[in-house]
């Protein structure tokens, strides 16, 4: 994300209250490591309960959604198809910049379908982040019903399918 999309994330725990539940969070930023230029609040909450990563592999990823109960992401399509192939219910942030406004259109389409909550970044604020993870996590039935329909909203057999069709055109 950039310097801009950063600065909305700087989540200062004093500003937003204890996290719900006191739940752990697993914070993927990418090329950006934590504590170089972003995401300050784990220098100002509670540092043992956010796990900062660059990246991570295919194990360290399937582990990641095992566990996660909520994610919390941008809206690429990559982003989206994980979170739908693994039945995660999650808040989406859609990129406000993204080329082609290609983020939003993303968010939307999937929300419709139930299996996310979309914030839109121009209205991003630590209070209104932890509001929504709030009533999500205090509502174990709509997680499920939100895990359910991510699940139904992946094509995770997509492969497969159009691999199917381009041997149906080599064979007439």
């Amino acid at each position: 994300t950039g310097k801009a999309s950063q600065e909305r994330l700087k989540f200062k725990e004093s500003a937003m209250g204890p996290f719900p539940h006191d739940a752990p969070a697993a914070v993927i930023s990418g090329d950006n490591p934590m504590g170089t230029d972003g995401f300050e609040f784990v220098e100002f909450a509670h540092p043992e309960r956010y796990h900062p990563y660059g990246f991570f592999n295919e194990t360290q990823m399937r582990d990641f959604y095992a566990a996660s109960d909520l994610i919390v992401s941008r809206a690429g399509a990559s982003s989206i198809f994980e979170i739908a192939a693994h039945g995660k219910p999650s808040i989406l942030v859609p990129l406000a910049h993204a080329a082609q406004d290609h983020q939003r259109k993303n968010a939307y389409e999937y929300a419709g379908e139930g299996g996310a909550v979309i914030i839109e970044e121009g209205n991003l604020t630590p209070h209104i982040l932890y509001a929504e993870i709030k009533k999500l996590m205090d509502d174990p039935e709509k997680r499920k019903r939100m895990g359910e329909s991510a699940k139904s909203f992946a094509r995770t057999d997509s492969a497969e399918i159009i691999a199917k069709e381009i041997l149906k055109l080599g064979i007439h």
